[in-house]
């Protein structure tokens, strides 16, 4: 009895390493999504958040893969060209489709990295491709900006602080501010 027990045991243990042997092999990635940082972290309240959380939902909403890099930055708290160059690599060799890149600090970078890297797709948000010493947008085949109307913003910022404040004074009804809001149409 004891010699069939222990051999079920040693069976057992045998399976289970075998088993795990596939467990222990890396994960090479094919992410669909990367997200490369500004050098500030994804959960600093900024454009780096924002832009993580909208990889993380677009991708969990169409069944997508995603990962974020977040580079050093030079001595002078700088993003350099040749930072974002070698960050684009580690996506291109991650299998990256779209690579997302926030903020204006990428501006320079996706201008000349972009014909480097024809098969990548970038998403350059709240900038536009430009040359080092010239903001003048340079249209790049594989590059989509994403921009925000700051006045559209402002304006709605406005409305919504005096209506809160006519709301707390108890000046108006939220009935009349919804009629102010179909005169204003918005």
């Amino acid at each position: 009895m004891k010699k069939i027990t222990s051999v079920i045991l040693a069976l057992i243990m045998i399976i289970g390493c075998i088993s795990l042997v596939g467990c222990s092999k890396k994960d090479k990635g094919d992410y669909n999504l990367v997200l490369i940082t500004d050098g500030g972290a994804i959960n600093d309240g900024a454009e780096n958040e924002s832009a993580w959380n909208g990889v993380k939902s677009y991708g969990d909403e169409n069944f997508m893969t995603y990962r974020y890099y977040q580079p050093s930055l030079d001595e002078n708290g700088k993003l350099t060209v040749d930072t974002i160059r070698k960050y684009i690599e580690l996506a291109v060799n991650d299998k990256a489709r779209f690579v997302i890149l926030p903020g204006e600090a990428f501006a320079v970078g996706a201008y000349e990295l972009a014909r480097e890297f024809e098969d990548v797709n970038f998403i350059l948000v709240d900038a536009y491709p430009h040359a080092e010493n010239d903001n003048v947008m340079r249209f790049q085949s594989n590059v989509m900006c994403v921009s925000f109307n700051a006045l559209q913003a402002g304006f709605l910022a406005g409305y919504c602080s005096v209506a809160l404040l006519m709301l707390i004074n108890r000046q108006t009804t939220a009935l009349d501010l919804l009629r102010v809001r179909q005169l204003l149409r918005i």
